[in-house]
Parts: C-alpha cells; sequence; structure tokens
C-alpha cells in the first residue's frame, strides 16, 4: 500500500472525527467557527490527495505510452545485416543511446509515481528488459568491424596476387550455414601488426563449369584488435559460391597495382 492510500485513510478518519465532534460538541459561535475551520481544512486535504492521485495516475499513463512506443521502435530495428558504413554505424548508435536516456527518464518517472500511486512493477520490468535489448543491441554492432566503402579501395588497384599460405592469423569459420546470414570472424597472431594493416577483406567467388570464375560480391573492413567478426548474406547454400579471407598490407595496398592478399579459401563444402 503506498503512501497516498495511508493519507487518504488518515484524513477520512479526520473529517470522521471532526463530524463527531460536531455532532457532541454545545452549539457556540466559538465552536461553531473552529468546527467549521476543522471540517475544511480535512475537506481540502483530503480533495487535494484524491486529485493528486488521479494526476499521479494520469502522469504514470503517459510514461507508459511512451514506453510502448520505445519498445516498438526497439523491436522493429533488425541487426541481421550489419553491413554497415562508419556513418551508418554511427546513427543507430547514436539512436540507440538516445532511446537508452529515454528509458531512464521515463524509469525515474515511472519510480517517482510509483511512490505515490503503487501498482507499477510490471511497468518497471518492462522498462528494465528494454533497456537490455537496447545494450544488447549496442554491443552487437560495436563487436562487428566496421565496412569500408568498396569505390573507395577497389579502385586503387587492377586485381591482386594470392598468398595462401599466411600464419598472420586464425580464421573463424561460420557456425550455422542454415540462416540467412552468417558469422565468420578472425583474429591476428600478433595485434602489432595491426597498424600495417589496410583493409580486411573478403570477397564471394563463384566457380563456373568452364573453370571460370566470376566475382559475387567483396566487403572491406576496418581491422580491430581482438575479435575482428563480419557478419554477410549466406551465399554458401549455393555449393559453387566459396570465399577468400583475408588482408592487404597498407604498404603495398596503396602503392602496387597488384598487391598481395593475404587470405584463405572458405569452401564449407570441401
Amino acid at each position: 500500500m503506498n503512501p497516498f492510500y495511508y493519507l487518504t485513510i488518515f484524513f477520512s478518519g479526520l473529517l470522521a472525527l471532526c463530524y463527531l465532534v460536531i455532532l457532541f460538541s454545545k452549539p457556540s459561535n466559538k465552536y461553531k467557527l473552529y468546527r467549521k475551520f476543522i471540517l475544511g481544512l480535512a475537506y481540502c486535504l483530503l480533495f487535494s490527495i484524491v486529485a493528486a492521485s488521479f494526476w499521479s495516475e494520469y502522469e504514470l499513463s503517459k510514461e507508459v505510452k511512451k514506453l510502448k512506443e520505445l519498445q516498438s521502435s526497439i523491436s522493429s530495428r533488425t541487426l541481421d545485416n550489419l553491413s554497415l558504413s562508419q556513418e551508418e554505424r554511427s546513427q543507430i548508435l547514436d539512436s540507440l543511446n538516445i532511446e537508452s536516456e529515454q528509458l531512464d527518464a521515463i524509469l525515474n518517472a515511472v519510480q517517482r509515481q510509483n511512490a505515490i500511486v503503487g501498482g507499477s512493477p510490471k511497468t518497471i520490468d518492462e522498462i528494465y528488459r528494454a533497456k537490455m535489448e537496447t545494450q544488447k543491441q549496442q554491443n552487437e554492432i560495436i563487436k562487428f568491424n566496421t565496412i569500408i566503402n568498396s569505390k573507395k579501395v577497389a579502385n586503387k588497384r587492377k586485381g591482386y596476387r594470392i598468398n595462401s599460405s599466411s600464419s598472420s592469423f586464425t580464421f573463424l569459420p561460420p557456425q550455422d550455414l542454415s540462416n540467412d546470414y552468417v558469422d565468420l570472424g578472425l583474429y591476428f597472431q600478433d595485434e602489432t601488426i595491426l597498424p600495417k594493416i589496410a583493409v580486411i577483406c573478403i570477397e564471394i567467388l563463384k566457380s563456373n563449369e568452364d573453370g571460370t570464375r566470376e566475382l559475387v560480391d567483396d566487403i572491406y573492413y576496418e581491422p580491430q584488435q581482438g575479435l575482428n567478426k563480419f557478419r554477410l548474406r549466406n551465399y554458401f547454400r549455393d555449393s559453387n559460391i566459396y570465399a577468400l579471407v583475408g588482408f592487404y598490407w597498407k604498404d603495398d595496398f596503396n602503392s602496387s597495382e597488384y598487391p598481395i592478399y593475404e587470405s584463405i579459401k572458405f569452401h564449407p563444402t570441401n
């Protein structure tokens, strides 16, 4: 039971006491004035409590409405395709930060109203669940490498030379190939080489029956410390599709028309 109910009971009792005083006291001008004052005060206080309670209920309903709108916005955001440019990545993170601040404001408002009118633990639970979802989405975006616009790097070279014996990194293949998107990863054995790396590149290629191959997609990423993680469309349902995963050295990539592509081949069916 919240404080408003206690106050309402108290002043209702006070109002009843005033009636008893009026009922059993001797009539006189002095007592009549005194009784009217107490009775009027009790009425005013009781009315104020009831009005404030209704106002708090109204304010609480507004915060609940804001929460529903935020929940809809958060749940409608899909992060299946995390091929995001730096600008897109920043925009989504900014939106998530704003949503998190709005949830904090709603939580504070609901807790204040809860101290008055009570009865909103379910709403508070929903707010915390929404906050957990925003944090989960932030973590999902942050842990994946940032996409680099392929047009900014592809025009710097005419082709490449493959070094498939690179031991600079360990490749982590996707664990589940049944979904529309797959997660790949790699980490560098020696992270001191990171400043020397121009880009991480994933090329999706298709082998044709005549022995030729064609480029299906190429995606460039900024390298990062720790786990480098990538989410891309699942092309591997086609048995003729495979990927080259690796990186280019900065000096070679910026100066050579055919830089060395330190890469490994990933072909699920092989």
